[in-house]
């Protein structure tokens, strides 16, 4: 199932947003166990990507995302994934780790931690994540993967999820954030507007996994101890501080987290 437009593909219901976060943090998590136990090893390939790659050593290291999901025989750990999901779209997308020093915009001071695009001459679709800080990439690389780079493969791998589920994804135009773009427009661009809030929910989720019973009666208190307005405060304070929306966005986000909210209100009242 394709989406005809990429803004009716954002308006799904919030059982169909948590799966989305929850399925994208799952394949983080396979491709950080395998990175855990083998380290950046030879299924890891020089790469050239537009006209900014490079074959020297340690600088554009790529692998096939499929490929390491079989490597880990981890194909049954996709489970529930979003109805509109194919097997098929992890076989399709290269993950590529760069030197953290190349995701650098010196002029205008910002760090980009990662990015969704295509190959130049194949069409092929990659992430590109800006980590690898030793000469050796097997330096600490899991670590930097699991932690400081776990919020952007989420981020990236949304975008990645949009492309394929919809028609018109790329024809609606990219944004960067940039000295060029202002926070709302940047924000509020659509395919920004969904992959951080993929990215909000992933991490909401992940609050509300129980662990022990003072820590979970003190997150469900936090968030649904004092009803939606409550639950809206602390829910945007999981985005970035600079986040700021459109008019017409800032209402989409409101209507689409208080299906969010009911949604998990519903799943705490049956646990």
């Amino acid at each position: 199932m394709r989406f005809a437009t990429f803004l009716n593909a954002i308006n799904e219901d919030a059982a169909t947003d948590i799966q989305v976060a929850q399925f994208a943090e799952v394949v983080h998590g396979i491709v950080y166990q395998y990175m855990k136990r083998n380290g950046v090893d030879a299924n890891w390939g020089f790469t050239n990507i537009g006209d900014r790659g490079r074959t020297e050593p340690n600088y554009e290291l790529t692998a096939n995302l499929g490929s390491i999901i079989s490597r880990m025989n981890a194909e049954d750990q996709l489970v529930n994934p979003p109805e509109w999901y194919r097997p098929e779209f992890m076989g399709k997308l290269y993950l590529v780790l760069a030197k953290a020093e190349r995701g650098v915009d010196k002029e205008n001071k910002t760090t980009v931690k990662g990015g969704i695009g295509h190959m130049r001459d194949s069409g092929t679709p990659v992430m590109v994540l800006y980590m690898l800080l030793e000469d050796n990439p097997n330096a600490f690389a899991d670590d930097r993967f699991n932690s400081g780079m776990k919020i952007t493969f989420i981020h990236e791998f949304a975008h990645y999820l949009d492309e394929m589920r919809t028609i018109d994804t790329w024809g609606i135009g990219n944004v960067t954030h940039s000295a060029d773009t202002s926070e709302q427009d940047y924000f509020s661009h659509p395919k920004e507007f969904q992959a951080f809030y993929v990215e909000a929910v992933q991490q909401l989720i992940d609050m509300l996994k129980p662990r022990v019973p003072k820590w979970d009666e003190f997150v469900r208190n936090k968030y649904f101890g004092g009803g939606f307005d409550q639950f809206l405060t602390e829910f945007m304070s999981i985005f970035p501080d600079d986040y700021q929306l459109a008019p017409k966005f800032d209402k989409k986000l409101k209507r689409r987290i208080y299906k969010l909210y009911t949604e998990l209100l519903d799943r705490q009242q049956q646990v």
